[in-house]
């Protein structure tokens, strides 16, 4: 790369970085989060030339990766420390215990597929359009819709059989499907804010 080169990338760099930190800390912890994205940033330096006009969706797509990756050698590291531990149990936390409805989203969140979650994710909390969530996940943009409309639907129905479990807990607005799943995108753009 020669100077200019340099002085767009560094552009580049500053245009995006604010994004796809949040976008990285919405989904791992803060440690995980600056490894991933020094990783990131690292392989559009090395592949800057191959970076395509929509550059964030780009971004995200290797952000997304790079995490990924992440939780398969955790996932490896773990298993090795279970078996030292000869099954020791690991402590589990949860960090979603201030309001009820929003336990109820959260719990919601977790049965969730993980392509559905994701799906929601990139539009509540990462404020991508449909077409820009689609590149990141490498799919089209039809495929995208019909991913996120079934994960609106499922969120909904989640949201509401957890309702009925636990009487005495405010339920979600019931002014319709749609504006039922947007509010549960809401309060998970609010819980993943709390929670970083």
């Amino acid at each position: 790369m020669d100077e200019s080169d340099e002085r767009r990338f560094e552009r580049f760099y500053y245009a995006h970085h604010g994004r796809v930190a949040a976008y990285l800390l919405s989904r791992t912890d803060r440690d995980s989060a600056q490894d991933a994205l020094a990783r990131t940033f690292e392989i559009a330096w090395r592949r800057f030339d191959e970076v395509p006009a929509s550059q964030l969706p780009w971004l995200l797509g290797v952000a997304r990766r790079t995490v990924a990756g992440q939780r398969r050698a955790q996932g490896r590291r773990e298993a090795l420390l279970d078996r030292i531990a000869a099954g020791a149990p690991i402590a589990a936390h949860d960090q979603v215990d201030r309001i009820a409805e929003r336990q109820l989203v959260a719990q919601a969140l977790e049965r969730l597929t993980g392509p559905q979650r994701e799906a929601l994710l990139l539009v509540a909390w990462d404020g991508l359009s449909q077409q820009e969530a689609a590149m990141v996940v490498a799919c089209s943009r039809v495929a995208f819709a019909v991913r996120l409309h079934r994960a609106r639907q499922r969120l909904s129905a989640l949201v509401d059989e957890l309702a009925r479990a636990k009487p005495g807990v405010p339920r979600p607005p019931q002014s319709g499907m749609r504006r039922c799943s947007l509010d549960a995108e809401q309060q998970t753009s609010d819980l993943i804010e709390e929670t970083t």
